[in-house]
């Protein structure tokens, strides 16, 4: 199970494994959106859970084992142990040169799903500002946000194997056919793999929320948080499974020129055995902080840490004299005492105006700034929009 040549067909060898999953669609993910694109290669497994993807140019092989691979399991796919699918999941490896490094498999599974945000966290380093097209998936940049997911992902198998004594290599493995971990075991990916559903279901409402406010097609990044990894292999019974948000797009120009470069990110809210979203603290009632809406208006009260920056551009508004740039900052987040218990909910809404006259001299910059909004901190808030809505 690995990467095999044959003539000049380059075959990408795997299974699919929660238990063997026969008929999910795998792809490569060339750029990194978590989303089956036109043009992207795919196969559908079989009953053994197994897939082969056939590349016949070298070059573009060399480029696609530096990509995530990644199994969408549909509805009326079949689970070898616990039967016919009935709500639809993804799952996740996130370096396929890497997994092949440390284990010469391809084994897309439960356990290297918990591994999937270091590919948000690759993206968010490499600060670009709009998702990539497929047409893209091997250029510099693409290549750079695979070089930045490799080196997040040895980080968190760093702190996974120092902590639990777990390596890499160990969350590799086909744990049906090699049971020897009490803790790399199919009973312990069944538990993992039943919040899935709700990843997707989050991710799927946020898609359409934003879609329909930007009359375009928007997708989002719900995948399992790198903080709660340790906890997460450690415990015998998972009651909530934290979260990592992520959405980075452009729209389209208005007819005035004009469009929006938009970065969502979150962290540390928390789905429930219900599906339900359950904020990192609760300052209030505890009613207060359990929620079965899936709006991003929810996830932000939620969260751990929300930023939302909203760029409004237009690259043809005097761009010889001025550029112009419109920004809207909203944030929640979470702060903490000298001991590192939580103090306080600090809601934030802000414009800003940014002016940058263009200026002949040589190395010589000045700007203008301007800002309106408001903010809060308190330590009896658990809903940010209720607060700022009188300010």
């Amino acid at each position: 199970l690995s990467i095999e040549i044959l003539d000049v067909n380059y075959v990408f060898s795997g299974k699919v494994i929660d238990g063997y999953i026969d008929g999910a669609e795998i792809f490569i993910d060339q750029n990194f959106n978590f989303v089956k694109d036109n043009d992207e290669f795919s196969a559908t497994s079989d009953s053994n859970g197994a897939f082969n993807i056939g590349i016949n140019d070298e070059s573009l092989a060399a480029c696609l084992e530096n990509r995530p691979i990644i199994a969408d399991v549909p509805v009326g796919a079949i689970d070898s142990s616990l039967g016919e699918i009935t709500n639809a999941y993804q799952m996740i490896l996130p370096s396929i040169k890497d997994s092949v490094d440390a284990n010469a498999a391809i084994y897309v599974t439960p356990f290297t799903t918990l591994l999937g945000d270091a590919v948000v966290q690759g993206i968010n380093s490499s600060n670009i500002d709009d998702e990539i097209p497929v047409s893209e998936g091997c250029s510099d940049i693409a290549n750079a946000i695979a070089i930045n997911i490799s080196n997040e992902l040895q980080q968190i198998t760093n702190s996974i194997e120092s902590s639990l004594g777990i390596s890499f290599e160990n969350l590799l493995i086909d744990f049906i056919q090699d049971n020897s971990s009490s803790i790399i075991s199919e009973s312990s990916a069944q538990k993992i793999a039943a919040f899935f559903p709700y990843f997707k279901e989050l991710s799927d409402e946020f898609d359409t929320e934003l879609s329909n406010i930007h009359e375009q097609v928007i997708n989002t990044n719900v995948i399992i948080e790198e903080d709660a990894i340790n906890s997460i292999l450690s415990s015998s019974d998972i009651e909530e499974m934290p979260l990592s948000f992520n959405a980075i797009y452009e729209t389209e120009p208005n007819d005035l020129g004009w469009f929006i470069q938009e970065k969502i990110r979150a962290n540390g809210a928390k789905v429930n055995q219900d599906g339900q979203l359950e904020h990192y603290t609760c300052f209030t009632n505890s009613d207060n902080c359990i929620t079965s809406s899936r709006t991003l208006d929810a996830l932000r009260n939620a969260s751990k840490r929300y930023t939302r920056t909203s760029t409004f551009l237009n690259n043809n508004y005097d761009p010889e004299n001025y550029n112009y740039q419109l920004v809207i900052e909203d944030e929640q987040r979470v702060d903490f005492d000298i001991n590192g218990n939580p103090k306080d909910r600090v809601c934030i809404y802000q414009n800003w105006l940014y002016l940058t006259p263009v200026n002949a001299k040589e190395n010589f910059i000045t700007s203008d700034r301007y800002s309106t909004g408001a903010s809060d901190g308190s330590s009896d808030n658990d809903d940010c929009s209720n607060v700022l809505a009188n300010k």
